[in-house]
Order: structure tokens, then C-alpha cells, then sequence
């Protein structure tokens, strides 16, 4: 897919730049394996923003207000943008694995048509189709709950605008009010070289073996991203996982020939294909079954989640309040500690029986009224049996859906009754 959007552009700075399939996939692989990198990366800069900046970021003189500073808002953004940019350069060894094969892909069929430019696309793609958006949009990437206010912004707009010239190892020319950071600019040169480098080197897989290296970056206020290590969990559904089965399996001839039609064929030879129509053969043809199994979207938060539920009054249908009434969750008693108990018995529920996104719902609206205090939770696993299990997709949905305040508050977790079914 890379491969055939370079060749189809005139120039490096065009590559990815349009709408067409290969950006549309590649900004899909970014919101699937890129989200809890940018959680980490941006969350407490944007906290800090959030709650107690009230500087202007404001440095065009035609908008600025009268009674701010120019030079007090240049230094402002020249500050916030030194924050961010050095959150980004020494993230490198936080980029996702899998984004590190996709950059990897695009640097190798970059340099072969374009010898020169390689690191420039490559730099270019990431902060204009990565880091940039969810900077400018961070409410829409989960980022934060609430859309930023005007003057935090454009602060934000005006960082990613410096950002993005650095990406390019370009300075400012046509807008006069910005060229006042264009030695900042000539400053950071180096260090995005380096980090585009560093996250487009090639990758043995097979030496990839993860461990508790991989921590989350350092200085994260809502650590949600702990829960879920970067390189070994994956967020992609059953429903995903069947239609590529499907994909695969119906098309394997017109692949096979594309493979053996491109200009690498020579030096790759056949052996991936044949290794994926090995592996077809071995699952045999795909499953036919509903895909019933579909998320609302990944960049899925408790906030979103909950207010889509609300929208839909799926409190007062008749099956909501039956999940209800069985008594799967709910709050009883308090510790030792004084801390209110919630109990989750596990035989309760039945997977091939019941909507999932309810009992979240359940599940959240339980918790609402006790979400700033400690509590404690019981999971009860008396004669429970793989019917009472979450599937994939599911399982790791809850771990998305959950707000941060209940991974801090929750005090203990008590199993009770564990077996191996």
C-alpha cells in the first residue's frame, strides 16, 4: 500500500497528504495502537493547562488583546511548545511497536524512491497525521473529558503549527508574526532527526521479547495507560480479527498476483505469500456468524460511553432493568476501613445471553455516586464456568470504559473462590 502511493507522488512532501485508502489505514493503525502513547505523551501537559494556566498564547498582533503582552505571550508559547516538543524527542522509547513497523515500512519504500528524503516523509506523516491532531483535538482522542476553552486553543494550534515547521526542518517565512521562533526552530533540528530516526529503524521481530522495561512515561497524573502495556495487548475485536479472516481468504489469489506483479518481488520472493496462504489453509474458511461484536469506536472513553447509554435511555429499557435486577454488581456493607464494598458475582452473568454494554453501563452508574471516594471491590467466582467469561474485545473495553478515578480509589480487590474452570 505504501509502495504504491509513493510511486503515484511527485515529491516526498505529498505523500499521505491526500484522503485515499493508504491515509485512511494508516490513521486507523494510529488511533488503534497509538492512543494510550498520546494519553501518556500529552495528559499532563494538558492537565497543568486545564487547571490553573490562565497565560494568552496569543502572539499575532491582530489578535492579541489590550491588555496582554506580546512579548509575555511569545514566551509563553515559546515555553509550552519546549515542553511538548521535549515530551515527544524523549518518548522514543514509548513509541508503540507497532507504529515503529508501520514508520519502519514507509522510511524503506520512501528511500527507494526518494534516496534523499526518507526521515523528511517520514517526520512529516507522523506529526501531521499523529502528534498534531490529538494535540489541537484532545477531548476527541480521550485525551481530556472536555473540549479545551478558546485561549488554551489556540495556544495548542499555534504549538502544533511550530511543530509541524520542525517536522519539515522549515522555517517561518510568510507569517511574519511567527518568525520570532525561528532560532527555536533551528535549535530542534537535530533532535526530531533523531527521533524520527530512531522510531523508523528497522525491527527484528523475532528478537522482540517484552518486559518490564516498557513502562509508561514518567510524570503521568492519570496513569490509565499502566493497565495496558504498549507492545504485548492488542484493542482489535473479534469482529476485526473475522473480517480480515474473511478479507484474506476471498481475495489470496488477487494478492498473490499483486505480490508477484510489484518491482520487489525478485528480492522478496514468494515466501510471504505462501506463508499466509499456509496459515489459510490451516484455519480453513472464514466463520459466517453475525458480527455482533463491533465497538462504538476505540478512542472510546467512560464519558462518551456513559452519554451515549443516557442518549439511547438504556436505563429505562426492560432489558437494562432485568441485567439489573440479577444482581451481577452492586454495593453492600462497608470494610473495616470504612470503605463501601461493591460485589461482582461472576456466575450471575452469561455471556452468550447478555448485552455487555449494559452491564458497563450497570456497572458505571453503580459506581457514579462513590467515584471520588476509596472502595473495595469483591469478585465472587463460585461455580463459575467459561460461560460466565468476557469475550476479547470485550474484556479489553472495560478497561477503556472505566474512568481513572476508580483504578485510583479502588483500595483492595478480594477473589473469592478462584478456579481454573
Amino acid at each position: 500500500m505504501f509502495a504504491k502511493e509513493v510511486e503515484m507522488a511527485d515529491c516526498y512532501q505529498t505523500i499521505l497528504r491526500g484522503n485515499g485508502l493508504p491515509t485512511k489505514i494508516m490513521s486507523f493503525c494510529f488511533k488503534l495502537y497509538g492512543s494510550h502513547y498520546l494519553y501518556n505523551l500529552f495528559a499532563p501537559i494538558l492537565a497543568k493547562m486545564f487547571i490553573a494556566d490562565l497565560r494568552s498564547y496569543e502572539v499575532d498582533p491582530s489578535r492579541i488583546e489590550q491588555h496582554e503582552q506580546l512579548d509575555e505571550n511569545r514566551k509563553n508559547l515559546r515555553l509550552l511548545t519546549h515542553d511538548v516538543f521535549q515530551a515527544i524527542v524523549e518518548s522514543a522509547s514509548q513509541f508503540p511497536l507497532q507504529l515503529r513497523i508501520l514508520c519502519s515500512c514507509l522510511y524503506q519504500v520512501v528511500q527507494q524512491r526518494f534516496p534523499q528524503h526518507p526521515l523528511q516523509a517520514v517526520s512529516t506523516v507522523i506529526f501531521l497525521r499523529f502528534l498534531n491532531p490529538a494535540l489541537v483535538l484532545p477531548h476527541e482522542f480521550g485525551i481530556v473529558d472536555a473540549e479545551p476553552l478558546p485561549r488554551i486553543k489556540r495556544g495548542l494550534t499555534l504549538v502544533s503549527k511550530i511543530l509541524q515547521n520542525i517536522a519539515n526542518n522549515l522555517i517561518f517565512t510568510k507569517e511574519f508574526h511567527m518568525r520570532c521562533f525561528n532560532d527555536y526552530l533551528r535549535s530542534t533540528f537535530d533532535a526530531v532527526t533523531s527521533f524520527v530516526l530512531s522510531i523508523s529503524e528497522p525491527i527484528n521481530l523475532t528478537s522482540i521479547i517484552p518486559s518490564d522495561e516498557h513502562q509508561p512515561i514518567e510524570n503521568n497524573l492519570l496513569d490509565s495507560a499502566a493497565l495496558s502495556p504498549t507492545y504485548p495487548m492488542s484493542y482489535i475485536s473479534d469482529a476485526n480479527v473475522l473480517a480480515l479472516h474473511r478479507l484474506l481468504w476471498y481475495h489470496q489469489e488477487k494478492i498473490g498476483d499483486y505480490l508477484s506483479s510489484g518491482r520487489d518481488h525478485k528480492a522478496i520472493g514468494r515466501r510471504p505469500f505462501d506463508k499466509m496462504a499456509t496459515l489459510l489453509a490451516y484455519l480453513g474458511p472464514p466463520d459466517h456468524r453475525p458480527l455482533d461484536s463491533q465497538w462504538i469506536s476505540y478512542d472510546m472513553t467512560a464519558t462518551k460511553f456513559e452519554e451515549l447509554m443516557a442518549k439511547t435511555q438504556m436505563h429505562e429499557r426492560e432489558e437494562f432493568k432485568s441485567l439489573k435486577a440479577l444482581n451481577i454488581f452492586y454495593q453492600a456493607g462497608f470494610s473495616k476501613q470504612n470503605n463501601p464494598v461493591f460485589y461482582y458475582i461472576a456466575r450471575r452473568f452469561k455471556v452468550n445471553e447478555m448485552n455487555c454494554d449494559l452491564l458497563i453501563y450497570h456497572v458505571l452508574l453503580t459506581l457514579k455516586p462513590f467515584q471520588a471516594k476509596p472502595f473495595e471491590l469483591i469478585v465472587d467466582f463460585t461455580h463459575t464456568c467459561t460461560d460466565n467469561r468476557f469475550k476479547t474485545d470485550y474484556l479489553s473495553k472495560w478497561f477503556i470504559c472505566m474512568p481513572d478515578c476508580f483504578y485510583y480509589n479502588l483500595q483492595a480487590c478480594y477473589i473469592y473462590n478462584c478456579n481454573s474452570w
